[in-house]
C-alpha cells in the first residue's frame, strides 16, 4: 500500500461526516499502517458485521445466516481500524476492530442480489451501532491496521499489528474529555457483549451446524459410492476398500448406477446479477473411470481421471462485452480446456438440455449435479430458461464447498481457488465459467479420493480451535459409521410460484453478416 507523509487528522475542517464512500475509499488507499482515521468517518465494529444476520428477522433467516458467513470474504477485502481500551492491566478489554460502514453497506447490496432478498442495515435503534464516529471533543481516533481478505488474515496479520500501535496519551483530554470518551467506549463494549438472546442463538447455531455437517458427510459418502470408492452392501465392515487398496489401483467397487457427473458454473455481471455472461459445463461419465486408477502423487489425488472430463464454455453473445472487474477479475477469453462457444441467450436452455438430458446424456442416464455453492448456480440456470428441478433424470447434488468443509471439519466455506490450492491442485484463470466448472469437478474427485485414502489435509484440532471459536467438538462433525450416505438428496425449488424471472440479456446487435460465431 502506498505510504503517505501526512497524518490525515491534521487536515482542515471540523467535520468530515459528509465524505462520500468514494472519497473515504480513496483516502484509505493512501493510509499507512498506524495512521489515524478522519474525525467523523462512520465505522462499524467488526463483531457487529459478523453478527449482522442476527438482526435479520425474515423467514429465510437460516439461509441468510449461513450464506452470509460463507461469502463475507468472497472476492472482497475489508479495511480494518483499531481503537484500544482506556483501561490497562488485567481489566483491559480486547481492542475494538472497526471497518468502514460503507464497506458493509456495499457488501449487503451485493449480498441482497445474491440471495434475492432486500437486506440492509437494520433500522433505529439497532442501526446506531453500525454508524459509529470518533474524534469528537478531540478524543482519540482509530488507527489503520491494514486489509484482510479472509478470517485467517484477520486472526493472523491484522490482529498481530494491534500490539504495535502507539499508546494513547489521555492526559491531554482533560477530565471532561476523558469522561466523554470513557462513557462512549463503555457503551460500545456493552453493546458488543450483550447481544439479545446470545446464548440461545449460539446453542441453536451449534445444533444447526452439527446437522449441516452430518448432511455434508452423507453427501461425501454418496459421491464415493457413485465413483466406486464405497459399496452399498448392508454390512458396514465390507463397505470400504481393503486396507491395502491405493489410488494407483482401479476402484474396488462397481460405481453405483454409473451416473454422469455434470458440473455447472455460471458467471453473472457484477452490476446486474440477473445478466448472465458465461455458462461453464464439465462432465465426467463414471463408465469411463471404472477401470482407471484415480491416481496419487504425494498429496495430489485423482489426477488420472482429470483427462476424462469433457469441458464446455459458452459465452452469451448478447452480453459478450460485459466483463467483471470490480469484485472479481473476469477472464472470459481465457478458457483453458478447449474453444469457447458463443451462443445466443435464447438457445442456452436447449444446449443445457442436450448435455444433461438430450443427445449427449446417454439415453437419459442418471445425472449428479456438481457445483461450488451449487444452489446459486441452479438459480442462475433458471435465468437462462432451464429449470433443473423439473428434469427427471437428475438424481442427486454434490457441492464442493460443503465437501471441503466436511473434509477439513471447518465451519466456514472456502473459495474454489483456495480449495484447489489446499488440494495441491494447480489452477489458473479462475472466474472463467468453463475453467471453474472443470476445476470444481476436479476438486470433487480429489476430495472424495483423499478422504477415503488419507483423511483431512492437515488442520489439526489445535488449529481448528484457534480459527473456529468457540472450540470445535469432534462429535459435531460425525455422521456415524453405520450411515452410508443414505438415499440421493435433491434440493427443493426455491419459491417456484413467486420467484421473479427478470431478463438476463442486454440488448446487442445480431452477429455481423459473414462472420462465424467461433471467430468472436
Amino acid at each position: 500500500m502506498a505510504s503517505s507523509s501526512r497524518d490525515l487528522t491534521t487536515m482542515a475542517g471540523s467535520s468530515h461526516s459528509g465524505d462520500s464512500p468514494q472519497q473515504i475509499e480513496a483516502e484509505i488507499s493512501e493510509l499507512s499502517i498506524g495512521f489515524k482515521a478522519k474525525p467523523g468517518w462512520k465505522l462499524c465494529p467488526w463483531k457487529f458485521v459478523r453478527q449482522w444476520p442476527n438482526f435479520y428477522p425474515g423467514p429465510r433467516s437460516n439461509q441468510v445466516n449461513d450464506t452470509f458467513r460463507e461469502t463475507v470474504f468472497e472476492c472482497r477485502t475489508w479495511d480494518f481500524f483499531c481503537l484500544t481500551d482506556y483501561q490497562t492491566g488485567p481489566n483491559s478489554r480486547e481492542p475494538l476492530l472497526l471497518v468502514p460502514t460503507y464497506q458493509l453497506q456495499d457488501y449487503l447490496e451485493v449480498f441482497s442480489r445474491r440471495v434475492d432478498a432486500g437486506l440492509a442495515i437494520p433500522d433505529e435503534p439497532a442501526s446506531d451501532r453500525f454508524f459509529l464516529t470518533f474524534g469528537e471533543q478531540g478524543t482519540p481516533l482509530p488507527r489503520y491496521i491494514g486489509r484482510a481478505n479472509s478470517f485467517e488474515a484477520v486472526d493472523g496479520a491484522v490482529k498481530f499489528r494491534l500490539h504495535k500501535l502507539p499508546m494513547i496519551d489521555y492526559t491531554r483530554l482533560g477530565d471532561a474529555g476523558f469522561e466523554y470518551y470513557k462513557k462512549k467506549l463503555d457503551e460500545i463494549y456493552f453493546l458488543l457483549n450483550h447481544t439479545r438472546g446470545k446464548k440461545k442463538k449460539a446453542e441453536s447455531s451449534r445444533i444447526k451446524m452439527k446437522e449441516r455437517h452430518k448432511a455434508y458427510g452423507r453427501m461425501m459418502k454418496r459421491a464415493q459410492r457413485y465413483v466406486g470408492l464405497r459399496s452399498t452392501i448392508p454390512y458396514p465392515e465390507l463397505r470400504l476398500p481393503e486396507p491395502n487398496w491405493t489410488p494407483d489401483m482401479p476402484v474396488p467397487f462397481v460405481p453405483e448406477r454409473f451416473v454422469r457427473f455434470v458440473c455447472i458454473d455460471i458467471e453473472a455481471w457484477e452490476e446486474q446479477f440477473d445478466t448472465i455472461t458465461e455458462v461453464g459445463v464439465a462432465v465426467l461419465d463414471t463408465k469411463d473411470i471404472e477401470n482407471v486408477p484415480p491416481g496419487e502423487q504425494s498429496t495430489f489425488y485423482g489426477h488420472n481421471w482429470f483427462p476424462l472430463i469433457k469441458s464446455h464454455h459458452f459465452r452469451i453473445y448478447e452480453n459478450r462485452h460485459l466483463v467483471n472487474h470490480k469484485y472479481v477479475h473476469g477472464c472470459p477469453d481465457r478458457f483453458n480446456f478447449g474453444q469457447s462457444e458463443f451462443i445466443h441467450g435464447q438457445f442456452m436452455s436447449q444446449k443445457l438440455s442436450e448435455i444433461i438430458e438430450g443427445d449427449e446424456s446417454g439415453n437419459q442416464r442418471p445425472v449428479v449435479l456438481v457445483g461450488h455453492d451449487l444452489m446459486q448456480d441452479l438459480k442462475f440456470m433458471k435465468k437462462v430458461g432451464y429449470n433443473v428441478w423439473q428434469v427427471p433424470n437428475i438424481l442427486d447434488e454434490v457441492d464442493t464447498k460443503s465437501l471441503f468443509q466436511r473434509l477439513e471439519s471447518c465451519r466456514d466455506g472456502r473459495s474454489l481457488s483456495n480449495i484447489c490450492y489446499a488440494l495441491d491442485m494447480p489452477g489458473i484463470n479462475f472466474h472463467n465459467a468453463g475453467n471453474d466448472a472443470t476445476y470444481t469437478l476436479r476438486a470433487m474427485i480429489s476430495i472424495v479420493v483423499r478422504q477415503m485414502r488419507a483423511g483431512p489435509i492437515g488442520l489439526n484440532m489445535t488449529e481448528l480451535i484457534k480459527h473456529n471459536p468457540p472450540p470445535v467438538n469432534p462429535a459435531d462433525f460425525s455422521d456415524g459409521s453405520e450411515d452410508n450416505g443414505g438415499p440421493p438428496r435433491k434440493s427443493s425449488e426455491p419459491n417456484p410460484q413467486v420467484e421473479r424471472e427478470p431478463s438476463m440479456f442486454v440488448v446487442m446487435p445480431e452477429f455481423p453478416s459473414g462472420t462465424s460465431e467461433s471467430n468472436w
